[in-house]
């Protein structure tokens, strides 16, 4: 067997970056926090002129993320060389994860590095806040329009909150490597469990009907495999929809996280196998617990900041990050963790869903058949289905062509207000140098950002035939990322992977349909280590009642144990 193991490390390793140690005070559940550096006028520094613009991305050099940004520069040295104040670029590698990418983006910080440092990096925007506190941002705004990004208002919306910076007319960040979370389909198995609803009499709505047929059409060539594997539908299915409160299946079904569960918890009751546990076959599977949670949360609340478990507060002109509305359970998004913390213990103790840690990732188990649905980054396309170089209609395995995906819940419950899009992935920040390099920075992120013009491109990663695109549409198609300000991608859209395509609809539907609510993180360093240990406290939980250990409230598991864990990082 040979199946690319899920690396979604990129994402899920920032949530593990410990860089507290440059902020000056930093105790995390405080009433607030003031978060203004140490002299930071102190720390800036220009670095040596050495005619090259330098680019720091933590991607593999044999992965097609590392190799679309490489493709984007090549093809920048070679039409843009005799411009005025051209400058080379140079790809170069920071680490292999984020972690170890803002590590060292720290490390040589610290050591005030003039002489072998970087002008651009691909890193989340919790680098965008140690750069700050070093002075060290480059404003991608400038008074010369040959240098300057466009005031354009959809990359302000997408510009992440830096505190005590002006982010509303500078730009220190572009979201050109941006995923959100989708929910994967395994076609052999839901059109198996399709089928069996239906024959009992479960209604699939009108509008949802074609996306069904379609999954069932996929599913017929495993359909063996499926049945020995899941074994035999139970003769009480009727019934068991009836207990779940499930009387119809339609796109509601999967945007609602409580609808969700429900209906995972009826599959995995529908079969004989499911309950072996050396089968391991789940109905649900998480990978980033952290992302749903937050999602689902502020859509329980309606997408509103201020009840928002982290929110920032404004005291006598200084911008504070505040934990309190987490740690204060009578508050409305405690009440709502609650319930969801609820929800989910009920489904794990029914085996319907697992939580995955930084270790494991459902990919290669869905790729085996054992699970039905995941939700998982849109970046991580590649590894959920089984090799293209193996057969093409294999039995045994999920292959390409039976691989589907809708948006992960957006909603905890249908009646919430607002649909969520979480968004995830690295910026390409810039960092300051000196006047030369700097100038040829920006004239290099205007090119990359703004460039209309479609220049040849490899069409896949041997090159062997090329297409004519944007430099972003280059990267967006190639590397599956997202690059949301790009509003114009209708005619490549067709060379999308259906992750790539489904991430691009969601965060254009946040710029056109006012139901639809972005939820970025803060860049702060202590977001970060907050998101990790909330994951780390819903995995300990997912442990202990998978282990038939005892398991108390939300406030004991969750609130307690961040609040034990942060204080004795």
């Amino acid at each position: 067997m040979n199946i690319k193991i899920c690396k979604e490390k990129k994402t899920k390793k920032l949530h593990n970056i410990k860089i507290a140690r440059f902020m000056c005070v930093f105790s995390i559940f405080p009433l607030s926090q003031i978060v203004i550096s140490c002299n930071i006028s102190q720390k800036r520094f220009d670095q040596v002129f050495d005619n090259k613009i330098v680019f720091g991305t933590t991607y593999e050099k044999d992965h097609l993320h590392y190799r679309a940004i490489e493709n984007v520069i090549k093809k920048y040295n070679e039409v843009m060389a005799n411009m005025p104040n051209y400058v080379p670029i140079e790809l170069r590698s920071i680490g292999e994860n984020y972690m170890q990418g803002q590590d060292l983006l720290h490390n040589d910080l610290e050591s005030k590095n003039s002489n072998n440092f970087y002008n651009l990096v691909s890193l989340p925007n919790t680098a965008a806040s140690l750069l700050s506190s070093y002075d060290m941002l480059l404003n991608f705004r400038d008074d010369n329009p040959e240098f300057s990004l466009k005031n354009n208002k959809i990359l302000q919306k997408y510009q992440p909150k830096i505190l005590n910076r002006n982010t509303q007319k500078n730009i220190f960040s572009i979201p050109l490597f941006k995923s959100t979370d989708v929910l994967t389909i395994n076609g052999p198995i839901m059109g198996y469990i399709f089928e069996i609803l239906e024959k009992n009499g479960i209604q699939i709505e009108n509008d949802f009907k074609t996306f069904v047929n379609k999954i069932k059409a996929a599913s017929l060539n495993d359909r063996e495999t499926i049945k020995t594997l899941w074994g035999s539908p139970k003769n009480d299915i009727n019934k068991l929809a009836n207990n779940y409160k499930i009387e119809t299946i339609g796109y509601h079904t999967f945007s609602s996280f409580k609808e969700l569960l429900s209906f995972s918890e009826l599959i995995q009751n529908m079969f004989e196998n499911t309950n072996d546990q050396k089968l391991n076959l789940h109905a649900l599977g998480i990978n980033d617990i952290s992302s749903v949670i937050n999602t689902i949360s502020y859509a329980s609340i309606n997408a509103n900041k201020q009840d928002f478990y982290t929110q920032i507060k404004n005291i006598n002109g200084v911008e504070r990050l505040s934990f309190e509305n987490f740690r204060t359970v009578d508050k409305k998004i405690s009440k709502n963790s609650s319930e969801i913390f609820d929800d989910l213990k009920t489904a794990i103790r029914s085996r319907a869903l697992t939580i995955k840690n930084d270790d494991t990732y459902t990919s290669i188990y869905q790729v085996m058949h054992k699970y039905a649905m995941t939700i998982s980054s849109s970046a991580g396309y590649e590894f959920y289905f089984h090799e293209k170089s193996s057969p093409k209609k294999d039995k045994t395995w999920l292959n390409e062509d039976e691989l589907f995906a809708l948006p992960a819940p957006s909603k905890y419950l249908s009646s919430d207000e607002k649909n969520v899009i979480y968004s995830r992935g690295s910026s390409i920040i810039g960092i300051h140098a000196n006047e030369k390099e700097d100038l040829g920075t920006k004239l290099f992120v205007k090119w990359l950002t703004e460039s209309e013009t479609k220049y040849e491109f490899p069409l896949t990663l041997n090159g062997n035939t090329t297409t004519f695109e944007t430099p972003t549409e280059h990267v967006s198609r190639m590397s599956s990322y997202v690059f949301p300000i790009n509003q114009n991608v209708n005619e490549i859209e067709h060379h999308f992977n259906s992750f790539t395509k489904l991430g691009n609809e969601l965060f254009k539907k946040i710029l056109t349909d006012k139901n639809y609510e972005l939820l970025e993180d803060i860049a702060d360093n202590r977001i970060s280590e907050f998101n990790s240990k909330l994951n780390a406290a819903y995995v300990a939980t997912y442990n202990k009642i998978k282990n038939n250990e005892i398991v108390k409230d939300y406030q004991t598991e969750i609130i307690n144990s961040l609040i034990f864990n942060l204080k004795n990082r």
